[in-house]
């Protein structure tokens, strides 16, 4: 009974090594590899968000993984596991150098954006309100006066693209933004010393010295973000490879120790209970001899504690956590499984911090495709306001150009107009005296101007408001009848083949049939006798007609084609280049689009693509 009382003393110490030491052990190892992540996963989340919480919790699981980190230490025997501990507490401290140092900068890039903001402000401001009053009252006065105002003009433009740019980089940095910040900041610099280099007034001069004080903050406080964004990005890869470099020493060396350890208390136990058994049934024989039926009844009991405990063991070496064994007695045995059921319930704590690492894992790899959905999102949605903004240059332009030429041709017709009449005069009292060829010429050429005008003051009418639901061939038909002359002195044949296209086009019938008028005009000037141009229309995309006109000319150069619809081009001599110009600027006032190419057979083809007529449903009109 003594021998086996010590067995049953040398399992139930095992057995406690095991929930003290050793189950703790490695539950700190799990619960420091959770918290490494946790913390990884805050940090980033803190860049992508700037929001408090995530900071917070950065710092939580800071805590906690120095907690554990300490018990870890503490309960580990000198050698390789406590070497390995201290090595992961280097690298901890290392990470969360790292981490601090990625809040901070983050922190301090958004403080400069404000700065820059402000700065940005206050130079408009200074420009708008105090220096360029003072510089357009003084241009005629002052001989730089003109020239200092319109290089506060340009420094003004030059202040407002480079507040751009760090917006956008602010939004998604890229090396794009990055060399584009830097290139307005070196054509500010250069302004500023072009409007320091006038000889201006003392109040005018005390102004442009302060523009170039806060140009250079704002200068210095653009440069201090496109820094903290370098080192933002190196220190983001230097979080990411640490939390991998700890994350492999946890899986590979200190949880693989870890487990060893819960492995060895268990081997110890189940061979003194083996030992143990063993002895039993060797003194079996004495208790029989010795103590009858009472031997006989202690050994059974024994046996039976015994068995219960090596089932349980065996269970738990199976995996099953949720076996317990209910003690039977109050003494060695009770106390045996109460040690059993409590290591149990460690080890199955354990199982479940497993269980929340791994679910910790997956939220992270989440975000991450997460913020890369979201770098994809923004950058469409850059591409495509960097689209409409081009598109908007473009009309501003169109309409900027045909308010010019349109006052041009008004103040050039009146002079023609005098011309003319002169001309009529002299050929009224001249007569024949042999001045007839000379007023031919005259009469020639001013008779050039006054269509070169007409076709500058179509360019520069205003986009019409009279807009009615047409079909496309109404404007066609009337554009083909208007070419008829030219096309019967050039021997010329118009196929029209919009005679029965009855989808509405909501236009302005006059303008339209304009447009249709220059673009055949312009084919049956290039191509040759005896060929025909084609009308053709049909519907290319779902809501969009598209009209082209065909030809069997020489076709485009392929050098001119991204030149043909600009305003006063062109190769044909004679021609005023305001042709095509005037049918893009028609088009573009429909919402349309007008392209020119060559056809696969040869020839030129222009096709205006015109959005369809959306027609309500009696119901939609009633409500």
């Amino acid at each position: 009974m003594l021998f086996i009382f010590r067995g049953l003393g040398d399992v139930a110490a095992a057995l406690d090594r095991l929930a003290s030491i050793k189950e703790p052990i490695s539950a700190a190892a799990y619960e420091m590899e959770l918290n490494v992540n946790g913390q990884g996963m805050a940090v980033l989340k803190y860049l992508a968000t700037r929001r408090p919480e995530y900071r917070d919790w950065a710092l939580n699981d800071e805590s906690d993984f120095d907690s554990y980190h300490a018990t870890y230490v503490r309960l580990v025997p000198e050698g390789k596991q406590r070497s390995l501990g201290r090595k992961l507490g280097e690298m901890h401290g290392e990470f969360r150098r790292v981490g601090l140092m990625l809040m901070s900068n983050a922190d301090q890039q958004e403080e400069f954006y404000r700065t820059i903001a402000v700065l940005t402000e206050e130079i408009d401001y200074i420009i708008d309100a105090r220096l360029q009053p003072m510089l357009f009252a003084q241009r005629h006065a002052r001989p730089d006066g003109f020239g200092a105002a319109v290089t506060t003009a340009d420094l003004e433009a030059e202040t407002a693209e480079v507040a751009q740019w760090v917006a956008n980089y602010h939004r998604l940095p890229s090396a794009r933004a990055r060399d584009a910040i830097i290139a307005k900041l070196r054509g500010i610099e250069r302004t500023l010393t072009n409007l320091l280099g006038f000889s201006l007034p003392r109040e005018e001069a005390q102004q442009a010295r302060h523009l170039s004080v806060l140009a250079g903050r704002l200068s210095a406080a653009i440069r201090q973000v496109l820094a903290l964004e370098d080192a933002t990005q190196a220190a983001r890869q230097q979080l990411i490879d640490q939390r991998a470099a700890m994350d492999s020493l946890l899986d590979d060396q200190i949880q693989v120790a870890a487990l060893r350890g819960l492995a060895e208390p268990r081997r110890e136990a189940e061979a003194t209970v083996e030992k143990v058994r063993q002895a039993a049934l060797y003194l079996m024989p004495a208790y029989v001899l010795a103590g009858g039926i009472t031997g006989l009844a202690l050994v059974f009991l024994i046996r039976s504690a015994l068995a219960k405990l090596n089932r349980g063991a065996k269970a738990v070496a199976a995996g099953d956590l949720s076996q317990r064994i209910e003690p039977a007695t109050n003494d060695e045995f009770g106390d045996l499984a109460l040690e059993y059921n409590r290591m149990v319930e460690q080890l199955q704590a354990t199982t479940v911090s497993r269980d929340r690492l791994e679910a910790a894992e997956r939220k992270l790899r989440g975000t991450v495709e997460d913020l890369r959905r979201e770098i994809v999102v923004r950058q469409q949605a850059e591409q495509e306001r960097e689209a409409l903004q081009a598109e908007l240059r473009l009309s501003e332009t169109m309409s900027a150009m045909g308010a010019l030429v349109a006052g041009v041709a008004h103040e050039v017709r009146n002079p023609l107009f005098g011309i003319s009449s002169t001309l009529d005069a002299m050929s009224a009292r001249l007569g024949t005296a042999g001045y007839e060829r000379y007023l031919a010429v005259l009469r020639s050429e001013v008779g050039r101007l006054q269509k070169l005008m007409s076709e500058l003051l179509s360019y520069g009418k205003p986009a019409s408001r009279e807009m009615t639901m047409l079909p496309l061939r109404a404007a066609v038909h009337g554009a083909v009848e208007a070419c008829g002359v030219l096309a019967r002195e050039t021997h010329i044949a118009i196929e029209n083949r919009v005679q029965d296209e009855t989808r509405l086009v909501k236009q302005d019938c006059d303008r339209m049939s304009q447009a249709f008028q220059n673009l055949i005009d312009n084919s049956l000037k290039h191509a040759p006798a005896g060929t025909a141009v084609v009308i053709d229309a049909r519907e290319t995309e779902p809501g969009w007609i598209s009209c082209s006109v065909i030809d069997r000319g020489p076709g485009f150069d392929s050098a001119d084609l991204p030149r043909v619809f600009d305003p006063f081009f062109t190769r044909r001599s004679g021609g005023t280049g305001l042709g095509l110009a005037l049918v893009q600027r028609i088009v573009h006032e429909h919402g349309g689009r007008v392209e020119a190419a060559n056809g696969a057979d040869g020839g030129a083809v222009l096709t205006v693509r015109l959005p369809l007529a959306r027609l309500s449903t009696p119901n939609a009109e009633a409500s």
